[in-house]
């Protein structure tokens, strides 16, 4: 799969020979998602996913096709990212003994997790679409493309911060709390050994991508969207089956062609 991935960002930079084609460079503002679960950790649990700003650049080759039909190629940089929050609370009903009098009081016991996780993201780019422009006017035109992406993860760091809680109520000696913090850590791997903690993050990534583009003369506004359609977290025996991290990523940017 890595090898077919680097023949087609090869066969882009190839395509540049070809006669009739244009080319240009386009540079986005990326805004992040991600739908479905992280099975090793939010099983069950209630999460706040949150959108993760990060930016692109791409070249891209514009190779005419027949009539307003063309392949639009490109192979860039794009940063994108996960971050999100999730808590996990139980409460049971107990008895403490109190060590004044030595007698038993009933209580009330909340144990609680919460758990903050950032990945940032580095990926090399490869959308190939096929699109249609419509010209407007002689400096005017709009075009439309949708086709498959391929990004392959250069590098990525993530933070992790997990606070671990016990509250009992009547508060008779205070709360018991735990924080693990880990920084800096690689995001691509599955996170299979304690002493180099990993991100459980696949490496490749592929989708559906759409792109919109008003352009005028040789600038160009662009309005891109991809939707990952492979699983973006390393899930094992037991979550197979179950729902998968995906990512989304819309970016809003403009570009210039050669």
């Amino acid at each position: 799969m890595k090898k077919l991935f680097f023949i087609m960002a090869m066969s882009v930079c190839a395509f540049t020979a070809q006669a009739q084609t244009t080319s240009g460079i386009r540079v986005g503002l990326n805004m992040t998602s991600v739908t479905g679960k992280y099975n090793d950790l939010m099983a069950d649990q209630d999460y706040n996913n949150k959108s993760y700003m990060g930016y692109s650049i791409h070249y891209f080759i514009d190779v005419p096709v027949i009539g307003n039909f063309s392949i639009q190629p490109a192979v860039g940089l794009s940063m994108k990212g996960i971050t999100y929050e999730y808590d996990k609370f139980t409460t049971k009903k107990s008895h403490r003994l109190d060590l004044d009098s030595y007698k038993k009081y009933d209580v009330t016991e909340s144990r609680g997790t919460s758990v903050t996780q950032k990945h940032n993201l580095g990926y090399l780019d490869v959308p190939i679409l096929f699109a249609y422009a419509l010209p407007l006017s002689e400096s005017f035109r709009v075009q439309l493309g949708v086709g498959p992406y391929f990004s392959y993860g250069l590098f990525g760091k993530f933070k992790y911060e997990s606070d671990k809680y016990l509250t009992v109520s009547p508060d008779k000696y205070g709360e018991n709390k735990h924080t693990i913090t880990k920084d800096d850590c690689p995001s691509f791997g599955k996170n299979d050994d304690a002493d180099d903690p990993k991100g459980n993050i696949n490496r490749f990534d592929w989708g559906i991508a759409v792109q919109g583009s008003i352009y005028w003369k040789r600038l160009f506004l662009n309005v891109a969207y991809q939707k990952g359609l492979k699983s973006a977290n390393i899930t094992d025996e037991k979550n197979e089956g179950k729902d998968k991290l995906a990512l989304s990523n819309l970016s809003l940017g403009l570009g210039f062609i050669f």
